[in-house]
C-alpha cells in the first residue's frame, strides 16, 4: 500500500503508487472506472460551482509532445454530480475531485459524498494557494493534494502548502508552449527531465509525500522517480496514445510495494 496522507484521519492509502492525472479519466464514468481498474487512483476533470466557457480544445501534435491549449474547460459541481455521483458511489479506486476555483464553495458542498477519497486543488496563482489552502482544511477532513507547477515547486511554496493543510503535493509539469494555431502548455515525453530534476530537489526537502506527474510514459519513467524520492506519480498525456498505459504501469509496480 502506498499512504499519500499518513497525517491524515481518514488517510489516503492506495494499492499501488499510479495515479491517474485531472482530467485524463474525464469525470471517471463508469466505463472510465472499468478501463482503469488496476490503478491506485483517479483525479477527476476539473470542477467548479460554475462552469467554464472555455472553447473545446484543440491540441496541435509535435515530436516532443502536445501543445495543449488553456485555458481548461471546467465543469460546474451541480452537473458534475448529477451525471456522475452513482458512478463514483459504486468505484472501487479510491476518486479524487479536481477542484480549480471556488474551491471552498465546492468542497462545503460535496463533503460526505459517497465514493470520493480526496480533493486535488489546482489554482490559477499559487501566490493565493496557502490562504485557499488553509480555509478549505477548515471546511473539510478529507485528504488533500495542492498541484504545484515545476516553475514554482520551491521548498518554501511546498512547505507552505504543507503547513495550511496540504497533505501532500502534486508537482505537475506545464511549460508555456505555442505552434500556429495552437497556444497553451506542453505536454509529453519532452517535459520529463523537468519533471525528474524539480522531483529530487524537492522530494528530499519535504516531510510528506511527493506526487510527480509530467510525460510519464514507462514503468522505467515512474520507477525512476520513485527512486528520486517521489510517492507516487500521475499518467497523463501517455494515455492518449496509450490508453493502456497506467493499468501497465500499475500492475509492474504493484508486486514492489510494501
Amino acid at each position: 500500500m502506498v499512504e499519500l496522507a499518513p497525517h491524515n484521519a481518514y488517510g489516503l492509502a492506495l494499492a499501488n503508487p499510479v495515479l491517474i492525472a485531472a482530467g485524463c479519466a474525464g469525470y471517471a464514468d463508469t466505463r472510465g472506472l472499468q478501463r482503469h481498474a488496476g490503478v491506485g487512483a483517479i483525479v477527476t476533470a476539473d470542477i467548479a460551482l460554475q462552469s467554464s466557457r472555455a472553447a473545446i480544445p484543440h491540441p496541435a501534435e509535435t515530436a516532443a509532445g502536445l501543445v495543449w491549449p488553456v485555458p481548461w474547460r471546467v465543469r460546474s459541481l451541480r452537473r458534475t454530480r448529477e451525471q456522475y455521483a452513482a458512478a463514483w458511489a459504486a468505484s472501487e479506486t479510491p476518486l479524487l475531485l479536481s477542484i480549480v476555483a471556488d474551491h471552498t464553495a465546492v468542497a462545503t458542498a460535496i463533503e460526505g459524498l459517497p465514493g470520493i477519497a480526496g480533493l486535488e486543488l489546482g489554482f490559477a496563482d499559487i501566490a493565493t494557494a496557502a490562504r485557499i489552502v488553509a480555509a478549505v482544511r477548515a471546511v473539510t477532513l478529507l485528504p488533500l493534494l495542492v498541484r504545484v507547477p515545476a516553475a514554482c515547486a520551491t521548498p518554501d511554496t511546498a512547505r507552505a502548502l504543507l503547513a495550511a493543510g496540504a497533505d501532500a503535493i502534486t508537482l505537475v509539469v506545464h511549460a508555456p508552449a505555442a505552434l500556429p494555431g495552437a497556444t497553451g502548455v506542453l505536454m509529453g515525453p519532452a517535459t520529463f527531465a523537468t519533471l525528474y530534476a524539480a522531483v529530487s530537489i524537492l522530494a528530499p526537502a519535504l516531510d510528506a509525500p511527493l506526487i510527480a506527474a509530467g510525460g510519464i510514459a514507462t514503468t522505467a519513467d515512474a520507477r525512476s522517480l520513485l527512486a528520486a524520492g517521489a510517492s507516487a506519480v500521475q499518467i497523463g498525456s501517455a494515455l492518449l496514445a496509450d490508453p493502456g498505459a497506467a493499468v501497465r504501469i500499475a500492475t509492474a509496480l504493484s508486486p514492489v510495494i510494501p
